[in-house]
């Protein structure tokens, strides 16, 4: 139906030239469908002249679809182009505007003395071909992340699907080998990526995904990456944006599962002495909105061993709830010790409450421990969605490429053109917590959740 729809599109003409052992082909284009079938055929002086007169009465978006491909694809039929686009981009798109006048003086040495000296001053972006319509997702093909990236790229082609483009336009998604992750491999794979796409989804590491978004800066794109970078200094950047589940974000989901409802809970809070709490933070925003009331803080050196004292006084304090957040060797020492001192209250906190994190017997007593999940839990209508794509197994990297997919769809669909916008697009998505927006966490409100758990009595069930 595709191909027919282009060929209505597409009346093909023919006139006698003046020789008359020649006869010459008027192209004439109707949409940007056709358009596209057209730019992708071997340039000729036929074909550009045809994309020049479709230029003259295109649309500044299906102009800027087509200028995704490559020169040596547009031929002769790209300064056309952009000078119809220029035409077309008002002046409160400068990024847009200066994309497209130094790419015309890269290309049309003849109108380059016109290009303006505001969009010289500007900066020149280092990559004028970077496409909004296209992403690359970056592949490791060594090193143990072969599998999540394979599943991660999956999900992503499922998340720019959500995109329905009236006109016909799509997003194309390239795939790109970034080796085993080692720096210079990175580097080298984000510089072909960046040639041609203003979004690289990718980076598996920390590391890589902080140096990438230093690259992604640079030249104006967006870095969309799965890695869990958590909420530390430095992690932020404009270009970086996290799938998350933010620390934060964990904390709320688990005090909503707990807090919400008719009982009031008198919370204790036991937290291993130095270093951050984002999780705290996030429970106690919610549990602060409840009601919920902190009768007990404590704090304990790691690997202390001796919890007696403070558990004493947690119970002297009327706690029901505690919430902990530390190492798994504690969270045996802790269980086992509350045990021992019938200490009946219910735990929360971090995933070392997980049972399968420690082997105490205690975890089989009737002590509850709640805690959330480190990942997102994509709803039914998601999870159907990514296992389209033919991969079951990893069910959190196929959720946060589909949301990255997703994320970059949407940006697309609010009409951004340039990668500049595009990132603002991502930008105007992130978490409006500055908390979470600060590391470039984005928001979601559909599609996925962050499940709860809950073991009592050697059983483990989800609760949310």
């Amino acid at each position: 139906m595709r191909g027919g729809a282009c060929l209505a599109a597409l009346v093909v003409c023919l006139a006698l030239a003046a020789s008359p052992a020649r006869a010459r082909v008027h192209l004439v284009i109707g949409d940007v469908r056709a358009a596209d079938s057209i730019a992708s055929r071997p340039p000729d002086r036929d074909r550009d002249r045809a994309l020049a007169e479709w230029a003259k009465r295109a649309s500044l978006p299906d102009l800027v679809y087509l200028l995704r491909h490559p020169a040596a694809a547009l031929g002769g039929a790209e300064p056309p182009m952009l000078r119809a686009a220029l035409k077309r981009a008002p002046r409160e798109r400068p990024a847009l505007r200066r994309r497209l006048a130094l790419r015309l003086a890269e290309v049309s040495h003849a109108t380059a003395a016109h290009v303006t000296a505001a969009a010289r001053e500007a900066g020149a972006p280092l990559r004028l071909r970077a496409s909004v319509f296209r992403v690359a997702c970056l592949l490791p093909d060594s090193g143990g992340y072969e599998a999540d990236a394979r599943a991660l790229c999956l999900a992503v082609a499922v998340g720019l699907r959500t995109w329905r483009d009236r006109e016909g336009r799509r997003l194309d998604l390239v795939h790109v080998p970034s080796g085993d992750e080692t720096p210079a491999a990175m580097a080298a794979a984000f510089a072909r990526a960046a040639d041609s796409a203003a979004v690289v989804v990718g980076a598996m590491e920390p590391g890589s995904a902080a140096a990438l978004a230093a690259r992604a800066q640079d030249v104006g794109g967006a870095l969309v990456t799965p890695a869990s970078m958590g909420e530390v200094p430095g992690a932020s950047s404009p270009a970086l944006f996290q799938i998350g589940p933010a620390d934060a974000e964990r904390g709320a989901a688990l005090a909503r599962a707990l807090l919400t409802g008719s009982r009031r809970r008198k919370l204790g809070v036991l937290l291993p002495s130095g270093g951050t709490h984002r999780l705290l933070d996030g429970f106690a925003r919610v549990a602060d909105s409840v009601g919920a009331e902190v009768v007990w803080r404590g704090s304990y050196a790691p690997d202390a061993g001796d919890l007696r004292l403070e558990i004493g006084a947690m119970v002297a304090a009327g706690v029901d709830l505690l919430f902990w957040d530390g190492e798994a060797r504690d969270a045996e020492s802790l269980i086992r010790q509350m045990v021992l001192q019938k200490a009946r209250l219910d735990l929360c906190g971090g995933a070392n409450l997980d049972p399968r994190r420690h082997h105490t017997a205690a975890a089989a007593t009737g002590l509850r421990a709640s805690w959330p999940g480190e990942d997102w839990m994509p709803d039914p209508r998601t999870l159907a969605a990514t296992r389209l794509a033919g991969e079951s197994r990893n069910e959190a990297m196929m959720a946060r490429g589909y949301l990255a997919g997703r994320a970059i769809a949407d940006a697309v669909a609010s009409g951004a053109l340039a990668p500049e916008e595009l990132v603002a697009a991502l930008a105007s998505r992130r978490a409006s917590d500055a908390a979470l927006a600060d590391p470039g966490f984005l928001s979601w409100t559909t599609g996925v959740s962050i499940p709860v758990f809950t073991a009592a009595a050697g059983r483990t069930e989800r609760v949310r």
